[in-house]
């Protein structure tokens, strides 16, 4: 299997990343049109996945507390989004429910 990344326009197409087809609506395909509306859906939940780690761990977004190289702000980050995993196996969230997927209990997360 062959995954890639999806990113923002302004990173392009690479060998491990894709991105919304950026020319004008006036000259793309039907089937670029029907990409980017399928894509811009999945690219919206993962911006929610973002928003719910911020609100559950409100520390992160603030950024006045936080100090280049004197704050160890990628491992807040990775252990806040540990947590978040785990209350979604407890609670579910709303990505969850978009895709009506049920995530895994604890126990089958922390054992994959």
């Amino acid at each position: 299997k062959y995954l890639k990344l999806f990113g923002d326009a302004a990173y392009g197409w690479h060998d491990v990343l894709i991105s919304p087809y950026a020319t004008p609506s006036s000259h793309r395909t039907e089937l670029e049109d029907l990409f980017n509306s399928i894509m811009s859906v999945i690219r919206i939940e993962v911006e929610h996945a973002f928003g719910i780690i911020v609100k559950l761990w409100p520390f992160l977004n603030a950024t006045y507390k936080q100090r280049v190289l004197l704050s160890p702000v990628g491992s807040y980050y990775r252990v806040s989004t540990l947590f978040t995993d785990a209350h979604t196996c407890l609670y579910g969230n709303q990505t969850s429910n978009t895709f009506n997927l049920r995530p895994p209990s604890l126990e089958e997360y922390f054992r994959s």
